[in-house]
């Protein structure tokens, strides 16, 4: 009897960090405002546009839309990256995070972490999850690609490290700027949608998933193995749009 067919290899998962993966986007927020405050500022109307993006994008875009002139960019980037590096080791994984990433990983799908954060600051953020953080087999930081996000240069040199095509990567972002860096990669997007932000940023975006917790990720649509399943599955993801037939319940705004 012949062998059958090879099981096609299930598709990579490719992870933002910050809001997606870590509850850390209150805490960039405690920092952000704590400096524009004293300008009399307020961060908070910006957020849609500084979520997913570089800190020198951040910077620049904050300064500007403020009017904030006593500072230049560098020293408005040295002053929260201080400040975010002493704070940032305390940062929690987010609800339903652990449960599917070690799914995913014992079920053999790759998978990788792109995220906007410089080396330094990833080292920061990880430094009380290193068994979490081990299970990826990459992990590509700002620091290591031309362009962060929207440009797709992030998630595509997560795919390239991992061997995969892009084309049949599943990206998890919960910033407009970065579906718009996955959608640029070819990747389907699955968005975790900011409170902040509002849902119809992410559908300009191109957002093809939309989801209220991590782990209600549905899994058998996007071609990854189940829950309690011990291996790969047998699906592909399609090169294009992918949508639950229903609301979640409660769905952010």
């Amino acid at each position: 009897m012949s062998p059958g067919p090879p099981t096609p290899r299930p598709p990579a998962v490719i992870f933002d960090m910050d809001g997606t993966l870590i509850d850390s986007e209150p805490l960039y927020l405690a920092v952000e405002s704590g400096i524009c405050d004293r300008y009399g500022k307020d961060i908070r109307p910006l957020l849609p546009e500084l979520l997913g993006r570089t800190a020198r994008d951040c910077a620049v875009l904050t300064l500007e839309r403020l009017g904030i002139t006593q500072l230049t960019v560098d020293e408005y980037l040295a002053e929260r990256e201080a400040a975010l590096l002493a704070i940032m080791p305390s940062v929690q994984l987010l609800p339903g995070v652990d449960r599917l990433v070690r799914h995913l990983h014992a079920a053999g799908v790759p998978i990788a972490v792109a995220t906007s954060s410089p080396g330094d600051l990833f080292a920061a953020k990880s430094s009380r999850h290193g068994p979490f953080f081990a299970l990826f087999g990459a992990i590509v930081h700002a620091d290591m690609v031309a362009a962060g996000k929207p440009a797709p240069d992030l998630f595509l040199e997560a795919a390239r490290r991992l061997g995969v095509s892009p084309v049949g990567c599943v990206a998890v972002e919960d910033a407009p700027a970065g579906v718009v860096s996955a959608k640029a990669a070819g990747m389907v997007a699955v968005a975790l949608p900011n409170e902040a932000v509002g849902r119809p940023s992410y559908v300009a975006a191109g957002a093809d998933v939309f989801l209220d917790q991590i782990d209600e990720m549905p899994l058998k649509q996007l071609g990854l193995p189940t829950w309690g399943e011990e291996g790969p599955s047998l699906a592909a993801v399609p090169n294009g749009r992918v949508r639950e037939e229903a609301e979640l319940a409660g769905a952010r705004k």
